[in-house]
């Protein structure tokens, strides 16, 4: 799976909670979609670094993820959540500039 595909898979997932979002803030719930849908084994993390380098040589501001060691893996996975709550982030922003409440569910 590409990065790109992590990011339509987070986009839909988040399309969706904005049609059916409860009181959940939307940052948790941004939060939450990118953690889900950022990839947790070595072998998918370092396929997505091999497509894109910056993952693996960029500081991630949120340090290293798992378990806070300094390794590879850790700060190529803190990258993909970044890179993940950004789109999230960049699709909240575009769906409050359409000057639209959240979808409805009904077809009226």
């Amino acid at each position: 799976m590409t990065l790109t595909q992590h990011k339509q898979q987070a986009i839909q997932a988040f399309n969706l909670w904005l049609l059916t979002r409860g009181e959940e803030p939307v940052k948790d719930a941004i939060r939450d979609i990118a953690n889900l849908h950022t990839p947790i084994t070595d072998t998918e993390l370092v396929r997505l670094a091999l497509q894109n380098l910056e993952l693996a040589t960029q500081e991630p501001d949120i340090g290293y993820v798992f378990d806070g060691t300094a390794t590879a893996v850790n700060l190529i996975a803190a990258n993909v959540f970044e890179t993940l709550e950004r789109v999230l982030w960049d699709r909240w922003n575009q769906f409050n500039q359409e000057g639209v409440d959240a979808p409805s569910l009904s077809a009226a």
